[in-house]
């Protein structure tokens, strides 16, 4: 061949030999092997070391020769070097997978179409994908969308390609789901999905993710909530849903929103729920065995809350009467600074707290409710006397049981009244 071809480097005699002979298309030597077509790669294949260097269009000649075996095609691919530019040079798409798989076809998004609508996604083309090291934008390729479409329902569901790809493929090619119906899509693919907006917020695509996808209902919650609240209604709202919107770093506006679908109770207790949303809990949702404790915290309660707590405690006063001890002090005092109790209620709240008052505060309180005559018991010099009744009884009874009295007991010379005993001072230590 040197000697007729006039080629003296033994490396392209080695690695591109059939790219010199078709540079002599005339010579004697290149017809020759023409109609030896398969035996001459015989010789090639087997001398070649495994590397094959012929330029792109010899090679895709050599691939598209009909008089040249599929065997030697495979063995040629396997050998061959170089670069591919577009696959659909190649007429026998036959060869694809294993030019694919080679690594020899030149990274485009129009050799993953074309191989896409000869071969599917087998996995040859995956992998193709998968080491594509290029943007993969299919927004300006020319294609019919027919072929488009089937390409990205048939990535939707492969879960083999790889999530950057995936995406890239996903949201260029720029379709979206409004009626989302595949099951079984891995959870790393569903939330690329919800993130690209590919799976619209509808009222079908929200039931299907509650029954199929129930790990990313709450994801694809917060990354649509503004449609999600455009979508609501009672018959579609869910308690448990609404529980985790509450939590969100979202607007109160969309809180309320939504809190407006339901009447169902629902606690603030321990929850960091802004006042405005609190509040509209408390007015519509309020759940009655929160008040115990909103009794007990009244006072590290935004002051729109606390007035709330107030209606509540004036409400339920026999209960904090029953049992004042868990009742926040702030609370109370302002519920006998209150012009909504009736004095003999305050009364039977001042007689209930007394056990834990100072004698100070229930000097001041006696004075506030127009009992000053009961003052006088502070005074040890003093002889008090109470009309006989209901009210001064309970309150001479509380007096007994601080400490402050002995005892009292029907006045003899002055008929109606109690007069107090009162309690003896302790000897000093001789």
């Amino acid at each position: 061949q040197t000697e007729i071809l006039g080629v003296k480097n033994d490396e392209a005699i080695i690695h591109k030999n059939y790219t010199l002979l078709f540079s002599h298309p005339d010579s004697a030597i290149t017809q020759y092997v023409n109609q030896n077509i398969n035996e001459y790669f015989d010789v090639i294949l087997q001398m070649c070391g495994g590397t094959i260097l012929d330029d792109e269009n010899v090679a895709i000649a050599a691939l598209n020769n009909p008089d040249l075996t599929v065997e030697h095609k495979h063995s040629y691919i396997s050998a061959l070097q170089t670069t591919i530019i577009f696959i659909k040079d190649i007429a026998d798409n036959a060869l694809w997978s294993p030019l694919l798989d080679a690594d020899i076809v030149q990274y485009s998004v129009d050799n993953i179409m074309e191989c896409f609508n000869a071969l599917k996604l087998n996995e040859s083309v995956i992998l193709y994908i998968n080491r594509c090291n290029i943007e993969l934008d299919f927004s300006k390729i020319e294609f019919d969308d027919t072929i488009k479409v089937k390409l990205f329902d048939s990535v939707i569901i492969c879960d083999s390609i790889e999530n950057s790809k995936y995406e890239q493929i996903l949201v260029s090619l720029d379709f979206y789901y409004d009626n989302f119906d595949i099951a079984n899509i891995s959870n790393d693919k569903i939330e690329i999905l919800i993130d690209t907006n590919i799976i619209r917020m509808t009222v079908d695509n929200l039931k299907f993710l509650r029954k199929n996808y129930p790990n990313q209902t709450s994801h694809f919650i917060h990354k649509n909530i503004e449609s999600y609240a455009d979508i609501m209604s009672s018959e579609l709202l869910l308690q448990s849903e609404l529980l985790e919107v509450l939590a969100m770093d979202i607007s109160d506006e969309l809180k309320i929103k939504l809190l407006e679908f339901t009447d169902n109770e629902i606690s603030i207790i321990g929850m960091s729920y802004s006042p405005a949303v609190c509040l509209h809990i408390l007015n519509n949702n309020f759940l009655n065995s929160d008040l115990d404790k909103l009794f007990e915290s009244f006072e590290n309660w935004d002051i729109s809350i606390q007035l709330k707590i107030f209606d509540f405690a004036v409400r339920k006063i026999t209960n904090i009467i029953d049992n004042p001890k868990q009742v926040s002090e702030k609370l109370k005092d302002n519920l006998i600074h209150s012009n909504r109790l009736d004095k003999h209620i305050k009364i039977d709240l001042l007689i209930a707290i007394m056990p834990t008052l100072g004698n100070d505060y229930i000097k001041e309180v006696l004075a506030l409710l127009d009992l000053t005559n009961y003052i006088r018991i502070f005074d040890a010099r003093s002889r008090p006397k109470f009309k006989i009744n209901d009210e001064s009884e309970k309150l001479l009874n509380a007096f007994r049981e601080k400490g402050l009295i002995c005892n009292y007991e029907e006045c003899q010379d002055k008929e109606g009244y109690y007069k107090i005993v009162r309690v003896k001072p302790t000897k000093p230590l001789a």
